[in-house]
């Protein structure tokens, strides 16, 4: 079971009164409630069970003790079901469990494969083969996504799919949106858009549980709060919206866009003043990019973003949703915008506003997310160490206290080539030929002898193609790993066999 954590709430502020207010008043709607929820909804909610073999990250050939996961899911097309992207990880199996509400009303369960996963924000499509399940299922009643946003403090209602049919609760449990943000999603390491909600008890399984406002989904639970019960994250319509119309126009899900600047607040008059601004313009100060990308030949660090599309950025970095006080980091301005969209935008440079235009990229990552549906680690053993390569769940084996080398790894990362990778000595597998070795777990290799390495392929063909006596590796924070060539390729069947590790390499296919 994933539990995803989100931030505190805190003593006295508004969320917590409001939270209160929830629970005295939270209630599991009657079936006799909503006749359109009954008839509409009910029985497009399924249930989603996988069984999981997650890869431990610093010993790649091994896996974690199979998981068993289950999450909820929704019919939103012919034949294809949405549910999140971290119910499916790694997974084994996927099952489906018929609509508590079906023709067929049991716990008969169906074989289900993957169609297509947004990782970043922990969606997925999924559809069952056999006709048999859809015999049972009215296709018809796929439910349309809404692309308009709630608004904070509107009632909506959390659909979940429960065991035993409808007697033991094909859940419809009233809640309230407590916020509109822009927040980290855990499972892909994104910020996106989120809706939090606040409401009932949100118990494990109601990952992928639709979001209704009357009979249209306006968001999709994905991960609940590990200090309050009562706290959920949705994924909003409009991001779902944007999934499945990638995946109808282009049958895969082409990401999120973004302007990929860094950036200071100008909540500082001084700062504000000596940057030339007025006393009525507002905005933020680029200070860098994220990675290489074409608006750096139309903006650079030092200008002051104004506006985004028209739309005024705050000191703070926001923007205005609605017309309602509601504000959001700026960012998701470029989210939604379609490929090689020309963005206006009016900046600041040396005294004087300008307008120009950037084509929005797509979101790049300086760490491999790893795919994480069907895909295990790679990995190279030479000399008793292991090598594998830095990825944003290898960080997240530490939460949030990851370690202050491969901190600054990730960091140095953004100017690298897009598709280097960052390779580290996940660990040392003792052995004669590694005597003296020490604390090199989790130390990012820089150079196998004097090369810069790029990946982990790079690193392979490197130590392969060794034409001298000893192969030298220099690792971060300068420290330098020797072995004999002849010992260490020696060394390798023993070390294979003492460890039962069954293959020195992992490696991607070419």
């Amino acid at each position: 079971m994933l539990l995803f954590c989100v931030q505190h709430v805190v003593a006295g502020s508004p969320a917590l009164r409001k939270l209160q207010s929830c629970r005295l008043t939270r209630v599991q709607t009657s079936l006799d409630d909503d006749r359109e929820l009954i008839d509409r909804v009910l029985p497009t909610v399924v249930k989603v069970h996988s069984a999981s073999c997650s890869p431990n990250l610093s010993l790649p050939w091994l896996t974690q003790p199979v998981e068993e996961k289950t999450g909820t899911g929704f019919l939103v097309g012919a034949k294809e079901i949405l549910t999140t992207a971290h119910v499916l990880s790694h997974s084994a199996t996927i099952s489906v469990e018929l609509p508590a509400q079906s023709k067929h009303n049991s716990r008969r369960m169906f074989p289900a494969r993957v169609v297509t996963v947004a990782e970043e924000c922990d969606l997925a499509l999924i559809s069952v083969d056999d006709e048999n399940f859809w015999q049972h299922v009215s296709i018809r009643l796929g439910l349309q996504v809404s692309k308009k946003i709630p608004r904070p403090s509107e009632e909506i209602n959390v659909v979940r799919a429960a065991p035993g049919g409808i007697e033991s609760g094909g859940y419809v449990s009233k809640a309230v949106v407590n916020a509109i943000d822009v927040r980290e999603y855990l499972h892909g390491g994104s910020s996106v858009l989120t809706l939090e909600i606040a409401g009932p008890r949100f118990l494990p399984g109601v990952s992928g549980a639709p979001v209704v406002r009357g009979a249209q989904v306006v968001g999709m639970i994905h991960q609940r709060s590990a200090e309050d019960e009562f706290l959920a994250h949705a994924v909003p319509g409009v991001i779902i919206q944007k999934f499945l119309e990638d995946y109808e126009a282009h049958g895969k899900y082409k990401g999120l866009y973004t302007l990929p600047i860094t950036h200071q607040k100008m909540e500082n008059e001084s700062l504000r003043r000596s940057m030339g601004m007025n006393s009525l313009e507002t905005g933020i100060l680029i200070t860098g990019f994220r990675y290489e990308c074409a608006a750096m030949r139309r903006i650079a660090c030092g200008d002051v973003l104004l506006e985004v599309d028209g739309v005024r950025i705050a000191n703070d970095g926001t923007i205005s949703l609605r017309d309602e006080g509601e504000r959001v980091y700026f960012d998701y301005l470029a989210a939604l915008r379609p490929p090689e969209y020309e963005l206006p935008l009016r900046i600041l440079r040396d005294g004087g506003e300008m307008e120009v235009s950037v084509t929005t990229s797509r979101s790049e990552r300086t760490l491999p997310l790893l795919a994480t549906v069907d895909r295990s680690p790679p990995y190279v053993i030479y000399g008793g160490l292991v090598f594998t390569i830095l990825t944003y769940p290898y960080l997240r084996q530490w939460d949030e206290k990851w370690p202050e080398n491969l901190l600054r790894a990730e960091r140095q990362a953004a100017f690298r080539l897009r598709k280097a990778e960052i390779v580290v000595c996940s660990a040392v597998l003792r052995d004669k030929v590694n005597l003296g070795y020490d604390n090199l777990e989790h130390r990012v290799v820089e150079k196998v002898n004097n090369v810069k390495v790029t990946g982990i392929m790079h690193l392979y063909h490197l130590i392969q193609k060794t034409e001298g006596t000893y192969v030298r590796f220099l690792m971060q924070d300068d420290l330098v790993v020797v072995f004999s060539k002849e010992a260490a390729d020696k060394s390798e069947r023993r070390v294979l066999g003492q460890y039962r590790i069954p293959n020195a390499t992992n490696l991607p296919e070419t």
